[in-house]
């Protein structure tokens, strides 16, 4: 009875074998054991064997082509036996066998543009962290400050939104906070502190 002689996975990272030549050609009696062609994997070239007597009936992977594992590489049989079924089979074969290497790269190409974007998605969920220094004083009440004027009004415990901005748009600087500190302005309760030096 023919059987179809698939590609054998020859080495443990091995996903596909590249056929580099024919020992046998159709039509040529073989004996178990014997080496019909030679296989080129990730690792090394190597001889593929058959395990059954017969005939090589017919020859389907082409020399230099790639095929992946368990695909249909040749149909091995009596002579003169009728092959028109284990074609088709083989045909199908081959065909699943390249649809699953196929969705196999597609889900290596999608996974790393996934990770990505998972990355950017959970960058874009969380909260954004409000900047150190009050940014100026805007509509929704928050104080423009930069932040050496933010520092030092801090360390001399200065009610920052009693302070008139005069930088751009209104931002609080260094220069204001000195000034407010020298006309003795500072929190209730606080002792006026001299100003810090520049």
């Amino acid at each position: 009875m023919a059987t179809i002689i698939e590609m054998p996975k020859l080495s443990d990272t091995m996903t596909t074998g590249k056929i580099i030549s024919w020992l046998k050609k159709e039509g040529d009696a073989i004996e178990s054991g014997e080496a019909i062609a030679e296989v080129e994997t990730d690792k090394a070239t190597m001889e593929l064997e058959v395990f059954e007597d017969g005939v090589l009936l017919k020859i389907l992977a082409e020399k230099d082509s790639d095929a992946p594992i368990g695909a249909a590489l040749a149909i091995l049989g009596e002579e003169g036996e009728d092959i028109t079924g284990l074609m088709e089979q083989a045909k199908s074969q081959t065909g699943e066998a390249s649809v699953a290497e196929k969705q196999e790269e597609k889900e290596k190409v999608e996974e790393a543009p996934s990770t990505a974007a998972e990355a950017a998605g959970a960058a874009a969920a969380a909260p954004k962290q409000p900047p150190s220094s009050p940014a100026a004083k805007e509509e929704d009440g928050r104080i423009r400050i930069s932040p050496v004027a933010q520092r030092i009004a801090a360390e001399k415990n200065v009610e920052i939104r009693l302070i008139q901005g005069s930088g751009p748009g209104g931002r609080i600087v260094k220069r204001d906070v000195e000034e407010f500190l020298e006309k003795g302005g500072v929190k209730p309760g606080a002792a006026p502190a001299p100003a810090a030096a520049p």
